[in-house]
């Protein structure tokens, strides 16, 4: 693990990040996946852009084999802010994504898929997180558990069907699906207790 500070933010890079971003160079090339780790450092720049812009503080940054995980200091900001920074890093892509499509196909694609992927309701997700915003501000839309982890099965079932129906299917995919199967698990084990 290597740390180190970036103003009074701590960065914290993972060994595990490495080894899954090498993996997937071994995997599928070094091109396809610069693109998508560029891609995915500018969709989390758009969540800390948003925060910056809404006076958050951002104790630490930590890249992972799981992705990026930003920690703040608690702050209460209203419903509208909370949205726009969970669903600013999809803006991001798609904004990239519009941009390179007339000239970059590949990046373009990209970000189209991580955009859309991020706005999955899944908890560990971009979606799952603007959903727990609005379930935590309404508590009157009492959304059983049972309808969430069966929206979360499908979601999962519909990026697996997706990437077998366009042949896209490879180990990363079920990597990812087990990873949010788990992480999805875990944080519903934790809010039950």
């Amino acid at each position: 693990m290597i740390r180190f500070k970036i103003g009074k933010t701590n960065l914290t890079l993972c060994f595990s990040f490495l080894a899954v971003v090498t993996l997937c160079v071994l995997l599928y090339g070094e091109r396809v996946i610069l693109l998508s780790v560029i891609s995915c450092l500018l969709h989390e720049l758009g969540h800390i852009a948003a925060m910056k812009a809404y006076g958050v503080n951002i104790k630490e940054i930590r890249l992972y084999g799981g992705g990026m995980k930003i920690t703040c200091a608690p702050k209460f900001l209203t419903l509208s802010k909370e949205l726009v920074i969970a669903l600013s890093g999809a803006a991001v892509n798609f904004l990239i994504c519009i941009l390179s499509a007339a000239f970059f196909k590949t990046l373009s694609v990209i970000n189209l898929t991580l955009g859309v992927f991020n706005l999955l309701p899944i908890g560990y997700l971009d979606g799952g997180r603007a959903a727990d915003v609005i379930l935590e501000r309404f508590p009157k839309l009492k959304v059983p558990v049972v309808f969430i982890k069966a929206f979360t099965a499908a979601s999962l079932f519909i990026m697996i069907a997706f990437a077998v129906l366009s042949g896209a299917i490879n180990l990363s995919i079920f990597v990812t699906a087990a990873f949010l199967a788990t992480s999805e698990a875990l944080i519903h084990t934790k809010k039950a207790e």
